[in-house]
């Protein structure tokens, strides 16, 4: 079983927030931010990125987030790593409920077959028959993160600056946990059985 897990997330707030999840328990982590990659002189910088990460330079390193840059890129770098059968490492998707239908529409026009297993509302997990002990998890938010920040903290994330996000995302973080919301209980749950 691969002790390495990759978490494709939408974007920098969704890989802020599960890296604060992280951070709590002491898990080490590390982003690769989209705007990194795209600003890169690198002719392949995400593959060099994982290739670290797997490598000796990500030897201490358990947790990869990846802030995709947008719904439609994160389901497109799971579902190539899906294609490309790599089993150094779980991946493991954050994305909201519109990303969902199209990486289950996506899903479907790549393969034509059903791989992946409804467990809950959020929840859906790889079934591979030609690998079953590598079982990917894609976990999709009821709507998108920002509003749910707002609704729950009355603050929004749209105009702060990074430093701020995190401030904001640990209130958001403490709230889901007092008012028991149960998607990011699942989340939680989710995250932390990779560790």
């Amino acid at each position: 079983m691969p002790e390495k897990t990759v978490v494709f997330c939408e974007g920098i707030r969704e890989a802020t927030l599960v890296s604060l999840i992280l951070d709590e328990r002491g898990i080490s982590n590390s982003i690769v931010t989209h705007e990194s990659l795209e600003n890169s002189r690198e002719n392949t910088p995400e593959n060099n990125r994982i290739n670290e990460f797997l490598g000796r330079k990500g030897k201490s390193v358990k947790f990869l987030l990846k802030d995709e840059g947008g719904d439609t890129k994160c389901a497109e770098s799971f579902l190539n790593l899906y294609e490309d059968k790599d089993d150094r490492y779980i991946g493991v998707v954050f994305i909201d409920s519109t990303g969902q239908r199209y990486l289950l529409r996506r899903a479907q026009e790549k393969f034509k077959r059903d791989f992946l297993k409804r467990e809950s509302d959020n929840l859906y997990l790889t079934r591979d028959s030609m690998n079953p002990r590598i079982v990917h998890r894609l976990f999709f938010t009821p709507e998108d993160l920002e509003r749910q920040v707002l609704a729950i903290t009355g603050k929004n994330l749209d105009r702060q600056n990074r430093d701020e996000m995190r401030a904001v995302l640990r209130d958001f973080i403490t709230k889901c946990r007092e008012r028991g919301i149960d998607w990011f209980s699942e989340l939680e749950h989710v995250v932390l059985s990779e560790a």
